[in-house]
């Protein structure tokens, strides 16, 4: 728990005011030119959040945040009250989606910032985070300002911001010099009125902002080279075809940020728009009437501003725009037309600039596709232009290279080797480690570049032989390196988990990774369902559904989880049907549940007159036992495998061991209880693997469940293997929620026998029923 003074003690809001501006050169209200000045600079950010009434605040800003300002010149430091900071703008996001009110205590985050496609600086990655006022921040901060700082040096000469301004100036949005006349004044007088231009200004500056930042984090590009293995993994491992390496972000996570700059876009106000134009229009004509005396810096950047302006008046183009382009790299032609269709009508202008044509004929349904919805933007012909131009480009380029090697090579060659080699001292993974992640990449990229020829590919043997190429290159991904890396973030996912503070962010982006290894390791299974799914769409004949439907069998085979997914089993189920597969050839292929419950909701011709005890997998039995408690040999946990693989239902298995205080934890809290029973007893069969004695025999169960600490949950699904034996296939497992409500246990029960108040019991209470109901949504979820 938190070891800061948890009240403040403010007499006023004058006071708190008072205190927060005379320690923080940077608050909610200049946070932009904080910005600016990390940018100039290439410092980290350090951000606090607290509020007159957020716990913890005080202590925090008077204290360990304090401390580490005074303690050197390495970051910029920003306070935001949280409850007061404009919710449209990327700190007033990041407040409302990471601190909210719950827990309701101050915080600390530690960023490296980014620069956007016109060098503007924006929020990066979340470097670490910390809660309340513990006094160990100010060596958190110190410790976690060099991997800032690292990342800040990547972006080196990437950022575009305006020279720093006079001390007495602060500007509430940064790089806008046109707001320097009114917001230089004191903060405490936002209350004063305001001319209806600048008001105008800074709304139009955070939609602006909202808007472009949007789409910028919605592209989501490829950050620069790193030599932390998760950064290197990282930026191969999304298993997409599209434009740039999307990193970081889930496909609705992108889809959603498309969707707010598109809302925002709608909701830009042209007379607003007008007003700014007008008055940049005056400052800009004031500043050239000074003839030689005019400040050029200023005559730029207002000429510059002025032209970003002329965008919002499109900006609902512009957006629709750049959401049809990400529907189309993402494979849904039908919502990309739409989106395209709908920015070129609004602004006509837009469908003739050549960027615009450029991005679309770059797609995958460039040519045939695109030009029947476009046909006056010869968007084939652009392709073919534009690859012409990249063959020729890197033929000079090769050429170029060959006439300048014999000058490199006498000179610097023996000098830059011995440079190089401090670099990689400093890397924390392995030669080997580092030589699986580069063969994973090129993996990857062998994939993507045989799937990429498929735009050119336009005769279905053609399109057949893409598919094949891909496969080829997918079988060889080495399953070993797949599990070397695999297991480097199984153990930073671990690590993470164990801290008290752990950084919500870091958690999602290692799952992220750690997920994006599992399509890099099922690829091959998925391009084969995807190239049957094709040759029983576009095959000549009956012999072509035929082949199809081997294809993929073949690959549900190699990843029979693949099939218990509605996203796949459900197109297979309905091409299927379309093609007249018989029920029982179906069935004979693809024996999963997963395409069973895709049968009867498809109501599958025949399916009714199935026998009603069908082999397994096709529909669940009722196990004669369901719970197999402390299973300590192999004897005993294959009668628990043996129960799951008859049944068709998942087993979750429970390590743990007698002296793991978690483990007791979570079992009182969980486990034992009567509703999670019975959750186990309709949906699943449970094992718990006592570790407490590490018999050997168990040792390959805990390496193939990549069981890191304890306690650990994994649930599984069977699978019968080729030569007959049964398989055990992840299908979830417990993550941070659970490792975190064990620690809130842990706290509360704490605080219960040092208070020994009826206050306390109710919060161990509270704290294990939500436990309680955590885990029965895990089986619940992880049974469908």
């Amino acid at each position: 728990m938190d070891h800061g003074k948890a009240a403040n003690d403010w007499k006023d809001s004058g006071a708190y005011n008072k205190d927060v501006e005379g320690q923080f050169k940077y608050t909610d209200k200049n946070w932009q030119e904080g910005f600016n000045e990390a940018a100039r600079t290439g410092k980290p950010v350090v951000v606090v959040f607290g509020s007159e009434k957020t716990s913890h605040t005080k202590s925090l800003i008077d204290g360990p945040t304090k401390g580490s300002r005074d303690g050197g010149n390495d970051a910029v430091y920003i306070f935001v009250d949280k409850n007061r900071v404009d919710k449209s703008t990327e700190l007033g996001q990041y407040a409302e989606k990471n601190v909210g009110n719950d827990p309701d205590m101050a915080y600390t985050g530690i960023f490296a910032l980014t620069p956007d496609q016109d060098g503007k600086p924006h929020l990066g990655k979340l470097v670490a985070n910390t809660w309340g006022a513990r006094g160990e921040i100010s060596s958190v901060i110190k410790d976690q300002l060099q991997y800032a700082q690292r990342r800040m040096d990547q972006n080196k000469g990437k950022f575009k911001v305006p020279d720093a301004v006079e001390p007495e100036t602060k500007q509430n949005e940064g790089d806008t010099p046109e707001e320097r006349p009114e917001v230089k004044d004191k903060p405490e007088q936002d209350d004063k009125p305001r001319s209806p231009e600048l008001t105008a200004l800074e709304h139009i500056n955070r939609q602006r902002e909202d808007i472009f930042g949007s789409i910028v984090a919605g592209r989501n590009e490829n950050v620069g080279a790193d030599s932390d293995y998760r950064e290197a993994v990282e930026r191969m491992l999304q298993f997409k075809i599209g434009e740039g390496e999307h990193v970081g972000l889930t496909k609705d996570q992108r889809k959603q940020l498309f969707d707010k700059a598109v809302e925002t876009a709608d909701q830009v106000d042209p007379k607003e728009t007008a007003l700014v134009k007008q008055f940049l229009d005056r400052e800009l004509e004031e500043e050239k009437k000074k003839g030689d005396g005019a400040d050029k810096s200023k005559v730029d950047n207002l000429t510059n501003y002025r032209a970003t302006i002329d965008h919002m008046d499109i900006a609902d183009g512009i957006t629709r725009f750049e959401r049809g382009l990400f529907h189309l790299n993402e494979g849904d032609l039908e919502d990309g037309v739409k989106d395209i269709k709908d920015a070129f009508e609004r602004h006509p202008e837009l469908a003739k600039q050549p960027s615009y044509i450029d991005r679309m004929a770059k797609t995958i349904y460039a040519g045939d596709e695109l030009d029947k919805a476009f046909p006056d933007l010869n968007l084939k012909e652009r392709q073919q232009e534009l690859e012409k131009e990249k063959a020729e480009t890197a033929e000079k380029t090769s050429e170029d290279t060959q006439e300048r090697e014999p000058e490199k090579e006498p000179e610097k060659e023996p000098e830059k080797e011995p440079e190089k080699e401090p670099e990689n001292v400093e890397l924390k993974d392995s030669d080997e480690d580092l030589a699986a992640i580069e063969s994973l990449k090129e993996s990857q990229g062998s994939i993507k570049e045989a799937l990429a020829k498929i735009q050119a590919a336009n005769t279905y043997e053609a399109r057949l032989a893409v598919y094949d190429s891909a496969i080829a290159a997918a079988d060889a991904v080495d399953q070993g390196d797949l599990t070397r890396v695999t297991a480097l973030f199984q153990k930073s996912l671990a690590e993470e988990q164990a801290k008290p503070d752990a950084a919500p962010d870091t958690l999602n982006g290692i799952k992220n990774n750690i997920e994006g290894l599992g399509r890099l390791g099922a690829a091959d299974g998925y391009l084969r369902i995807n190239k049957g799914l094709f040759e029983m769409a576009q095959g000549p004949d009956a012999a072509s559904v035929e082949k199809g439907m081997q294809a993929i069998a073949e690959g549900a085979r190699r990843h029979p989880e693949l099939m218990e997914t509605a996203e796949i089993a459900g197109p297979v189920v309905e091409m299927a049907k379309a093609r007249g597969v018989p029920a029982d050839r179906l069935r004979e292929l693809l024996p999963y549940k997963g395409v069973s419950e895709m049968m009867e909701k498809a109501a599958y011709p025949e399916v009714q007159k199935e026998p009603e005890s069908p082999s397994d997998h096709k529909v669940e039995k009722t196990p004669e036992k369901t719970r197999f408690e402390k299973v300590d040999s192999l004897a005993k946990l294959n009668e628990a495998i043996e129960a799951a693989h008859e049944s068709g239902r998942p087993l979750i298995m429970d390590f743990r061991a007698d002296w793991c205080a978690p483990c007791q934890m979570a079992e009182r809290a969980a486990w034992n209880t009567e509703p999670v029973q019975k959750a186990i007893d309709k949906n699943a069969i449970f094992a718990q693997i006592n570790l407490t004695d590490s018999p050997e025999e168990l040792e390959s169960l805990v390496s193939e469940m990549k069981v890191e600490g304890l306690p650990a949950n994994v649930m599984v699904r069977t699978y019968e293997k080729p030569d007959g034996s049964i398989g055990l296939k992840e299908v979830a497992r417990t993550g941070e929620e659970f490792g975190r409500g064990i620690a809130v246990i842990g706290e509360a029960r704490k605080l219960l026998a040092q208070a020994k108040t009826g206050g306390n019991q109710a919060l161990v209470d509270k704290a294990e029923q939500e436990l309680a109901d955590l885990v029965i949504r895990f089986i619940e979820a992880g049974a469908r």
